[in-house]
C-alpha cells in the first residue's frame, strides 16, 4: 500500500547513528488527513 515505506523507523536515531549531529528537527503531521502524513524536517551536519 505505501510502496515499501517503513513508517515505524526511528528517523532521529538513524540520522544520529550515521554520524550526523542534528542542529534542529521538527516533527509533525502535514495539514489535512493524518493518514501517512507525518514528516520530519531539520538540519544536520557531519
Amino acid at each position: 500500500m505505501a510502496g515499501g515505506c517503513h513508517l515505524d523507523r526511528p528517523i532521529k536515531a538513524l540520522i544520529e547513528s550515521s554520524g550526523f549531529k542534528l542542529d534542529c528537527i521538527d516533527m509533525g503531521y502535514a495539514r489535512g488527513p493524518k493518514l501517512l502524513t507525518y514528516f520530519y524536517e531539520g538540519r544536520a551536519r557531519p
